[in-house]
């Protein structure tokens, strides 16, 4: 299937008349959601019912994500506004509605942009647990729960949303392996992982 790319100031002939209709869709969707007409974007995924553009808008980047279906748009972007302080996830900037598809508006960052939203969160957090440097507190994540495990703290974060997202992690690392290994480190409160 070819890519499709459009710029809504531009006059683009379409592929065939699904690629039309995707093309206004998008369109109108990027029109109600940003008030204008000066954007780009680009089909970078499709599964099933699901499609994922890259936007690009007003100097930035974002990707956008078309279900038929509400639960994997709104399960995504709810999770993903559990992770905004990690500073390792895209940022959720909107959910909404066109007709009768569902929408989420997601800052880019680039990598792999999987088209079935359920697929994503998994993913994410499955990355973000992966603990592999110690920095200090001062790095404020975690503040007064220094006794945590920043895997136990990344999982607080998305409990909140859509449990079944989430998996148990059976090997917790805590704060006190650090300092019985580094009694000297006692500024340092957390295992975090970094991207």
């Amino acid at each position: 299937m070819a890519a499709i790319v459009g710029r809504a100031t531009d006059s683009i002939t379409p592929v065939n008349n699904q690629d039309s209709g995707r093309l206004k869709m998008v369109e109108d969707i990027l029109r109600q959601e940003f008030g204008s007409r000066d954007f780009q974007f680009q089909d970078i995924g499709q599964g099933g019912s699901n499609f994922v553009f890259q936007v690009g808008f007003d100097d930035q980047h974002y990707v956008l994500r078309i279900c038929s279906q509400r639960h994997p748009i709104i399960n995504d972007f709810s999770s993903l506004r559990s992770l905004e302080g990690l500073d390792i996830a895209p940022k959720a900037v909107r959910c909404n509605q066109w007709n009768q598809l569902y929408y989420a508006i997601e800052t880019f960052l680039p990598g792999k942009h999987e088209s079935n939203s359920d697929q994503n969160v998994p993913i994410l957090l499955q990355t973000a647990t992966e603990i592999h440097q110690v920095h200090s507190d001062r790095c404020g994540h975690l503040g007064r729960l220094n006794h945590c495990s920043w895997s136990a703290y990344v999982h607080d974060m998305a409990r909140g949303n859509e449990r079944h997202f989430l998996e148990k992690v059976p090997d917790q690392k805590y704060i006190g392996c650090v300092l019985t290994g580094y009694p000297e480190a006692a500024n340092f409160s957390l295992l975090h992982g970094d991207l």
